[in-house]
C-alpha cells in the first residue's frame, strides 16, 4: 500500500482533501491512482491514516479515512542524532539522508570542524524531499529534521550520550560503548569526521567533556560509509 507524508491541515476528521501540485501529479500521473484505491497517509504525528480515495486530478486530491492508528516512529524509543560534515560532493550527503532516513536516524545538523571542506548544504527543497521519500518507502511515521550547521565546539554542551568517531587506537567499538554506560540513553549523538578525521585538539576537547570516542574498525572509511555503518550500529 503506498504511503504519503501530507500536511496536518490536509486532514479534517475522516476527509482528507490537498491542492499540492507536486502530490496531486504523483498521485493521478505518475502513480496514476484512481478512486477506490487504498493507501496510508502520515502527518508527522505518529499516526497512520488508512484512506481511500474519492477523487484524483491534477488539481486536487480527496480522500475518505477510514481508519486512524497511533504508530510510534523508530526514533521515538532511541534518538539517533547525526553530525556530519558537509561535503563538497552533496551527492554523497544526500546517500546518507536517504540511507539512514530507512534506518531510523532521528535528526541531521551539519558539523563544522576545522578541516570541513564547505560550510553549507545546498539546494535545501531537494534534500528534504530525499528524507520525505525515504521515510514513506521506509514506513516512518515521523520525518528527520535538517538543523542549522554547528561547530563542535557548539556541541559540546549537547544532553545525551555523545560518540564520536575516532581513527585513535585507544577508541573502542560501539557496541562495546553502549555496553558499557552506566545508563541506557535515550539520546544518542553521533559524529562523523571530515576528510582527514578531526584533529588532535578537537579531540581532546571532547574527550574534557566526556565525549565517548569511538572505532567503526580497522578501515578508513569514507564519510557518507561512516555515517552509515555508526548509525547501524548503535541501534
Amino acid at each position: 500500500m503506498h504511503r504519503f507524508f501530507v500536511d496536518s491541515s490536509t486532514i479534517n476528521g475522516n476527509s482528507f482533501s490537498s491542492t499540492d501540485k507536486d502530490l496531486c501529479h504523483q498521485i493521478s500521473k505518475v502513480l496514476k491512482m484512481r478512486a477506490g484505491k487504498l493507501v496510508i497517509l502520515c502527518d508527522n504525528t505518529e499516526h497512520e491514516y488508512q484512506a481511500q480515495w474519492v477523487t484524483v486530478s491534477r488539481s486536487v486530491c480527496e480522500a475518505e479515512i477510514t481508519k486512524t492508528t497511533h504508530v510510534l516512529d523508530i526514533s521515538s524509543a532511541k534518538a539517533i542524532h547525526l553530525y556530519v560534515p558537509p561535503l563538497k560532493n552533496q551527492a554523497r550527503w544526500e546517500l546518507i539522508l536517504e540511507k539512514c532516513t530507512e534506518i531510523g536516524i532521528a535528526s541531521y545538523t551539519p558539523l563544522l570542524t576545522d578541516r570541513t571542506e564547505v560550510e553549507s548544504l545546498r539546494k535545501p527543497e531537494r534534500l528534504e524531499r530525499i528524507i520525505k521519500e525515504a521515510a514513506e518507502q521506509s514506513g516512518r511515521t515521523k520525518l528527520p529534521t535538517i538543523n542549522p550547521p554547528m561547530t563542535l565546539e557548539e556541541c559540546l554542551a549537547n544532553e545525551g550520550a555523545n560518540l564520536i568517531a575516532s581513527l585513535e587506537e585507544n577508541s573502542q567499538t560501539i557496541p562495546k560503548t553502549l555496553s558499557t554506560m552506566n545508563t541506557e540513553h535515550s539520546i544518542i549523538n553521533l559524529y562523523i569526521g571530515p576528510v582527514g578525521d578531526f584533529t588532535p585538539e578537537e579531540l581532546e576537547n571532547t574527550s574534557e567533556h566526556n565525549f565517548y570516542s569511538i572505532s567503526l574498525g580497522k578501515q578508513i572509511l569514507r564519510t557518507e560509509t561512516a555515517a552509515i555503518v555508526a548509525a547501524v550500529l548503535c541501534l
